[in-house]
């Protein structure tokens, strides 16, 4: 539905408003039919490179934890991944799960670059503490600026039913 997490769609949109979509595709027997909302957007990831620095800090949310680090979401649709390892200079007790007190779901976290990979639409962080004199100056989280539409955004407004309509009377 978006290009960051939606956990809930009913947060997205609400039932009976009416929104655009893009026909992803059709099944053969036109029973079934793929909508996609965040094609209509620009993607974050093709101004990742300009907007993120590698060796900089910037804060961001913790929005999920596993096994093997946190991730941290930067900007709307960018998440970086804070590998468990980099946890272990900040850890005063055991390395077991010790690491997870320091960046619980929610919070807020500075975080350096270490690796942007923008084909494998992947960055790796490092965590930074809290009080150093580099998360003085971390770059806070932001929305990233008003992206353009996709280029095959409708730009009239059609209605659901009669895009679905010219699909399946061109099939």
């Amino acid at each position: 539905m978006g290009w960051s997490r939606v956990a809930n769609p009913a947060e997205f949109i609400k039932p009976g408003e009416e929104i655009t979509v893009k026909v992803l595709r059709l099944d053969d027997d036109g029973k079934k039919i793929a909508l996609g909302l965040k094609q209509l957007g620009a993607d974050p990831w093709a101004s990742v490179e300009s907007r993120f620095v590698t060796g900089e800090v910037y804060s961001g949310r913790v929005t999920r934890l596993s096994e093997f680090g946190a991730f941290v979401e930067l900007t709307l649709g960018i998440e970086a991944l804070a590998h468990v390892s980099t946890f272990q200079t900040l850890s005063t007790g055991p390395k077991s799960n010790e690491w997870t007190r320091l960046a619980p779901v929610g919070a807020k976290v500075n975080v350096e670059i270490v690796s942007i990979d923008p084909v494998k639409r992947r960055i790796g962080v490092s965590m930074v503490p809290e009080g150093s004199s580099r998360a003085a100056g971390a770059e806070e989280l932001r929305e990233p600026e008003a992206l353009p539409a996709h280029p095959d955004a409708p730009r009239f407004g059609a209605s659901l039913a009669d895009k679905l309509r010219d699909a399946l009377d061109r099939k």
